[in-house]
């Protein structure tokens, strides 16, 4: 069985949680835009936009507020995938039981010493139902 690379993985990883970092705070400049047309203090602005930046506002709040669903499969598939394709450093061991078995196996893989894992991964992880041990993950 052939699994994916560590370095693939990581790039992977990179990637997801680069855009999950990117989503953070969009719903707030849609905020401060209907913020500011409330601050003009002129009744005519107020009228014709509020509502409609408001809405925007409120919309952005639930569009961006995590990853889509998509991403969260993604992720899923990912984490599954070295689940049930990774082979354990441990000859004694037939399978990893969790995504933290393969971290504690591949740390010396990493850049950097632990913690490996970006927070905006880590966050999609857990969504994806693959649970990241703190230790593993950047602060």
């Amino acid at each position: 069985m052939g699994s994916i690379s560590i370095n693939e993985y990581k790039s992977i990883m990179t990637d997801y949680a680069t855009a999950q970092d990117q989503l953070i705070g969009i719903s707030d400049k849609y905020f401060e835009a209907a913020y500011t047309i409330l601050r003009a203090n002129a009744f005519d602005p107020e009228i014709d936009l509020l509502v409609a930046f408001h809405n925007a506002y409120i919309v952005s709040q639930g569009s961006y507020a995590s990853a889509p669903s998509s991403a969260i499969n993604a992720v899923r598939a990912l984490q599954n995938h070295i689940l049930n394709k990774a082979v354990p450093v441990d000859p004694d061991v037939a399978k990893y039981n969790d995504v933290n078995e393969w971290y504690a196996d591949h740390v010396a893989d990493f850049p950097t010493i632990v913690p490996i894992i970006p927070q905006g991964f880590a966050t999609m992880s857990t969504q994806a139902g693959h649970v990241i041990d703190t230790k593993y993950i950047e602060l």
